[in-house]
Order: C-alpha cells, then structure tokens, then sequence
C-alpha cells in the first residue's frame, strides 16, 4: 500500500507543479526552474558520492550541452527550445558515453583526477576554439 501511494504521488506531482506554473507569476516559475536544475546537478553529485565516486568533471557535461545547442542553434538553424534542449542533452549523452568508456575502471582519487584532467582538456580547446 505504501508503494502505491509513492507511485501515485510520483505520478501526480510533476503534473501538479505544471498545472501550478501556468497560475504563477513569471519570477516564480524563474526562480522554480532555477531551483530545479541546481537540484538536477545536486542529484547528479549525490549519486555518485553514494557509489563512493567523487567527480570534478560534473560541470564538463553542462558544458558540452549548452555548447551543443548553441551550435544546433548557431550551424543547424533550431530555434526551437524544446529541440535545443533535447538537442543539448544528446550532445553531452554522446560525450557521456565516450568519457564513461575511459573513466569506469578507475576508482577514488584516480577517478576524481581523471574527470578534473577530462574537463580541463575540454575547457582548454573551448578557450582556444574559434566558432
């Protein structure tokens, strides 16, 4: 029964929080959106500090999403916030999946320094990039 009641408030809720933002002032839904991605990076971290992993790269695949849209924006002609996003999200799956292919092995501070190096090498060819 208390399973039940879980998946039903699980269910419900993000359909009632939208319901909500269409009867709220606009800095609210701002300051929501707000609190709702730092708890997506916040989420992100938790997870993996709950594996026993500690991760400095956690900002690289920020990065290369927002990068992407931009460039899906910028090269590609969306304009579209919805494609942007999603655009975003499967450029950093992309680069996910490469970096979690050379990072899975390694555990502790090896790991923590891989991701540090990793997000390093990508914010130095983005400072020297010229798009």
């Amino acid at each position: 029964m208390h399973d039940l009641r879980i998946m039903t408030f699980s269910a419900v809720a993000p359909i009632a929080l939208l319901a909500a933002g269409l009867l709220m002032p606009d800095w609210v839904n701002f300051l929501l959106i707000i609190a709702l991605s730092k708890g997506l990076v916040s989420l992100g971290l938790v997870i993996l500090l709950r594996s026993g992993l500690l991760s400095f790269g956690q900002g690289l695949f920020y990065c290369v999403g927002g990068y992407g849209a931009g460039l899906l924006m910028l090269w590609g002609g969306v304009n579209d916030a919805v494609l942007l996003v999603c655009g975003g999200g499967v450029f950093a799956l992309i680069v996910g999946i490469i970096i979690g292919s050379l990072v899975a092995g390694y555990r502790k501070i090896f790991f923590a320094t891989l991701t540090l190096a990793l997000s390093m090498l990508v914010y130095g060819a983005l400072t020297k990039a010229d798009i």
